[in-house]
């Protein structure tokens, strides 16, 4: 855990290197806390609290939990909003949100051969509406709305304060 007063700590959110890095070794191994460390924990628990903060914002952010569409899909989109007027206003729309999704790599490849294809573009956005049918292609569920946490919901569970092993008790390689 990095803190302010002590620039050269650790902060991890691995939770195995933290647990082999608060592994006493064996039982006997004598416990000892000095006053500084039991100080420096406030201060650790207070950086610890904003980085669970920050990192369930990043997390929870919607933007962070869309499906990455594939180029060609993108591609698809682009095209049925710029050629795809004919349809209509619902069924160019609906046929956008079907399109705007993560398929298997078989209809990727025949989005794309479609694309690619020598048709006018009517007929591509045509071909591109059979295939979604046809395909039953389905629009992407919209994200999990995922609540902003409270710094209060933050709650400490357990500690541990460590001393990094001097140079003659480090393990040899």
């Amino acid at each position: 855990m990095r803190t302010r007063d002590v620039p050269e700590t650790l902060n991890t959110r691995q939770t195995l290197t933290a647990l082999s890095a608060a592994d006493p070794g064996t039982e006997a191994t004598e416990r000892h806390l000095p006053e500084e460390a039991y100080e420096a924990a406030f201060d650790a628990w207070a950086v610890a609290k904003e980085d669970i903060e920050s990192e369930w914002a990043r997390l929870a952010d919607p933007k962070a939990l869309q499906p990455r569409i594939p180029k060609a899909l993108r591609d698809a989109v682009a095209f049925v909003g710029d050629h795809g007027e004919f349809l209509g206003n619902q069924e160019q729309n609906d046929l956008f949100e079907r399109l705007n999704s993560v398929p298997s790599h078989r209809i990727e490849r025949l989005v794309r051969e479609i694309l690619n294809g020598d048709h006018s573009d009517r007929e591509t956005v045509e071909l591109l509406a059979d295939l979604a049918e046809r395909e039953n292609l389905q629009a992407a569920p919209p994200p999990p709305q995922i609540d902003p946490v409270h710094p209060a919901e933050i709650k400490l569970v357990v500690w541990m304060a460590i001393t990094p092993p001097t140079r003659q008790e480090q393990p040899s390689a």
